[in-house]
This record gives C-alpha cells, sequence and structure tokens, in this order.
C-alpha cells in the first residue's frame, strides 16, 4: 500500500485487539485513554483547491448508481465536501479499471441516502463528523476493504507497494554508516534533528537495515542499495 495505517491496540474482552487507526489520532487517543485532540475543519473550501489535472493519476473514486468517478491527487477527500460533493460528479471524469489502484473510495446511494467509504489514508474522526456534511446520510466505514465498492479495480501490483515500502525504510531510517557514505557527519550540526539522532541510537547497523529490508521484500536490499549508491557517485 502506499501508505500504512498507524497500529494500535486496545482491551477488548481482557484480551489485545491490533487495528488500523483508520480514523488517525482519533483512534491512536482513545487506545491510550486520553481526550480527544481537537480537529480542524473537516469540510473541503473546494473539490480541487490546487487545481484539477486529469493527466494526473487517481486518489480517489466515487460511486453511484452505475457511475464512477474518478480524483485526482489534488482533489480534497471526496467526502470532505460533503453533500454538495453530489453537484460535482456530472462534471467528474470516469473512472476507468485501467487506471492506478487509488487510495480511497466512497459509494454513495443516493435514492437510500447511505455512504460508504474506505481508505487507506487517515480518516481524521470522519464518524464524529460526518453528520454535520451529510445530514440525514448514514455512514458505513469499510476500513482498507476496497471490495464493498461496486466498481471493478485493477489488478493490485503487490510488490511494487512492498519495495516502496522497503525504499522508506531506507530512506528514512537513519544508519550511521550510510550517513557517512553520504559525505555526512552523523554526530554534525546536519544531524541534530531529533529523529536522526534517535535513529542513530538505536545502533541499526546497515546489515541489520538491510534484513529489514529483505523481509520485506526479498532481494529489495541489493536493487536499492545499489540505485542509493549511484547517486552519490
Amino acid at each position: 500500500m502506499p501508505a500504512l495505517a498507524a497500529l494500535h491496540c486496545r482491551r477488548r474482552r481482557r484480551r489485545r485487539v491490533a487495528g488500523g487507526a483508520y480514523q488517525g489520532w482519533d483512534d491512536i487517543t482513545a487506545a491510550l485513554g486520553w481526550p480527544s485532540l481537537p480537529g480542524e475543519n473537516p469540510q473541503a473550501v473546494s473539490l480541487y483547491p490546487y487545481g484539477r489535472d486529469d493527466a494526473d493519476p487517481i486518489a480517489y473514486v466515487v460511486t453511484a448508481g452505475d457511475h464512477a468517478y474518478a480524483f485526482d491527487y489534488n482533489a480534497s477527500q471526496p467526502w470532505r465536501l460533503g453533500a454538495a460533493l453530489l453537484d460535482e460528479l456530472p462534471s467528474s471524469r470516469s473512472f476507468s479499471a485501467e487506471e492506478a489502484m487509488p487510495v480511497a473510495g466512497l459509494h454513495l446511494d443516493i435514492p437510500a441516502k447511505r455512504a460508504g467509504v474506505w481508505c487507506i489514508e487517515p480518516l481524521d474522526g470522519l464518524e464524529s463528523w460526518w453528520p454535520s456534511l451529510w445530514p440525514g446520510w448514514e455512514l458505513s466505514l469499510w476500513d482498507d476493504d476496497a471490495g464493498h465498492q461496486p466498481v471493478r479495480f485493477p489488478a493490485f501490483d503487490l510488490d511494487r507497494w512492498l519495495y516502496e515500502l522497503a525504499e522508506r525504510v531506507h530512506r528514512h531510517w537513519a544508519v550511521r554508516e550510510t550517513l557517512m557514505a553520504h559525505g555526512l557527519d552523523p554526530d554534525g550540526p546536519e544531524s541534530v534533528i531529533g529523529f536522526v539522532q534517535s535513529h542513530l541510537a538505536t545502533g541499526l547497523t546497515v546489515q541489520d537495515r538491510d534484513a529489514v529490508l529483505d523481509a520485506i521484500l526479498p532481494g529489495s536490499a541489493t536493487t536499492i542499495n545499489a540505485a542509493d549508491a549511484a547517486l552519490f557517485r
């Protein structure tokens, strides 16, 4: 997946249940027994605050009746527009199963006023503010299960996303030897950023990191390290 949902644990009937924190910080604070964080205004100012570009890969698909509509990465999460989204659908481009897999979907049963959402992005308290943007509409949350949406999606290339995850681990987890190979001083001013120091404090070695990469996708460590070395020749 392009992004992984944070995991949280909560006690239920004396056992721990792990699940995706699809509501973002709301799920995490609830799991810890903390009060909810004050949220921002969930309503989108417009569907395309940064402009529409039909040449961009799609991020969201909205289905209503027999129609499927596609929205690119410049779009707001469509459900944040509220019921005003219904007026935008006729002018939206159609979704094709030949396109890349989206990161989220919204299904609208307009006559019954029922909606369902699946998403691999944080929903940021969608359940709590849904009634204010979609008054009279019933909401079902499908976590990351795109199978609930009545549309044919493209074949899912799992290895592609596993490779991206391995790349992220390589790119974002600071290892002393890698920093030095890139001409950076692990103890210098460029490495005083908090997350860099916390990563270095774990003592993770290149071998440790590469073992993680290969656990995510066998053989990825060799390919990723070669690509990284080529960038710094």
